[in-house]
């Protein structure tokens, strides 16, 4: 299985697609496994143009190697481009729940998900989201501002102001310009 895996590796990077296609089914057929040949068959199917079967065997390869936070964001873009918000927010949890040893994509899928329940009209479930990054950053203004928005859709003003009227303070405290301009 290695040396065909190795194989349909190289026809891969030579862009030899349909050899390439070939070994990689001979690994799965031989130890099916592996993450590896359906990650790859993934890649090649996304060159290739063909979004729902490069997702299927990303999806695969994700149930493989559950842990691999930027295999389940990748999914989560495929998903996206396709207008498949319920796979999008599945795979952004997961590579959510598979990132907490990194800030910085911890704090993006967060958003990233806030933001597709807000486009989906889902307010409740982005609160919850942003809630969470607006303990992990208080200071962002972006953010805040996002959740006062949220908030005001959700005919909850007075969490509105307050987020709003601490966001302020901080920049105050802070020494840092206010920006009046917030919720624009």
């Amino acid at each position: 299985a290695k040396e065909l895996l190795g194989k349909g590796t190289y026809h891969y990077m030579q862009g030899e697609y349909e050899e390439a296609i070939e070994h990689l089914m001979q690994v799965i057929a031989e130890a099916p496994g592996l993450s590896e040949p359906f990650n790859t068959l993934g890649f090649i199917h996304e060159t290739l143009g063909n979004l729902k079967e490069s997702e299927e065997f990303f999806l695969l390869a994700a149930h493989l190697a559950p842990h691999d936070a930027e295999l389940w964001r990748r999914i989560a873009n495929i998903a996206k481009t396709r207008g498949d918000y319920e796979q999008q927010i599945y795979c952004l949890r997961r590579c959510l729940r598979n990132s907490t040893d990194n800030d910085d994509v911890y704090d993006e899928v967060l958003w990233e998900i806030s933001v597709v329940h807000v486009e989906k009209n889902k307010h409740e479930r982005a609160v919850r989201y942003l809630q969470k990054l607006i303990k992990r950053q208080p200071a962002d203004s972006v953010v805040a501002a996002e959740l006062a928005k949220v908030y005001h859709k959700l005919k909850r003003k007075p969490e509105a102001i307050d987020i709003l009227e601490k966001l302020i303070e901080r920049q105050i405290q802070e020494g840092s310009e206010v920006n009046e301009n917030v919720l624009y």
